[in-house]
């Protein structure tokens, strides 16, 4: 996955600019691109679990209090159906 956000990868990029290493600038600027798009990936991949966590909490709330409206409408007809019995003798 590559990720085009210029500003956000220069930002990234001088996090590691005042390290002193001996390694090759091209195979650290790979290595800094690869890590760059795991850390990516990997925020991506937690903010769609939570998303879905929470939409999936989100449902079962909507279904439950409909089932619950239900439940009372259906309650209320048989309590209506008990009062509006009369006995006669």
């Amino acid at each position: 996955m590559a990720t085009n956000d210029t500003e956000l990868r220069n930002i990234w990029i001088t996090l590691f600019e005042n390290l002193e290493n001996d390694a090759d600038p091209v195979i650290e600027q790979a290595i800094l691109d690869d890590l760059f798009n795991e850390i990516c990936q990997k925020f991506i991949s937690v903010s769609a679990s939570n998303f879905r966590k929470d939409f999936i909490t989100h449902v079962k709330v909507v279904k439950s209090k409909a089932h619950r409206k239900k439940v009372l409408e259906s309650k209320e007809k048989r309590i209506g159906w008990k009062i509006g019995v009369t006995f006669t003798s």
